[in-house]
């Protein structure tokens, strides 16, 4: 019979050897004004998510549908994450500014969140990831 006390290094190992399970995170995107472009989304998980320069683990591109879009992100970890979109209207892939970096595309952020003069902090549209599958929707804001 093994000892109790042998058991925990065991617990320990496995839980190294074996990460976290990893969720499917359903991210909707709503308020597309038209069928132009694309959809652009980043999921972050660090203080850079509002930076359209940040390489965030997790992205996708899909066809613009005047409406909403359905993202569909598997395997993400557990963890605090923020995401952020933009419609894409002239398919550049990038986000377009004018003067003094104004936004020319519809854009937005997790938790509906808004920034004054930039992009919201991280804590204003961070969420918690689980070990269960997880639904976000937010909303783009035109200019």
């Amino acid at each position: 019979m093994v000892k109790p006390r042998k058991l925990i290094p065991l617990f320990v190992l496995g839980l190294l050897v074996f990460p976290a399970s990893a969720a499917e995170v359903t991210v909707e995107v709503r308020g597309i004004v038209s069928d132009k472009g694309t959809v652009r989304l980043k999921l972050c998980d660090s203080q850079g998510s509002g930076s359209a320069e940040v390489q965030c683990p997790h992205q996708g591109v899909l066809p613009a549908q005047a409406g909403e879009v359905l993202f569909r992100l598997p395997g993400v970890g557990a963890g605090t994450w923020s995401a952020s979109a933009f419609h894409d209207e002239n398919a550049n892939g990038k986000f377009d500014r004018g003067l003094l970096g104004i936004p020319k595309e519809g854009y937005g952020f997790s938790r509906d969140a808004r920034g004054r003069f930039g992009p919201p902090d991280f804590a204003a549209t961070a969420f918690e990831v689980g070990a269960g599958d997880l639904k976000i929707a937010f909303s783009l804001i035109y200019p």
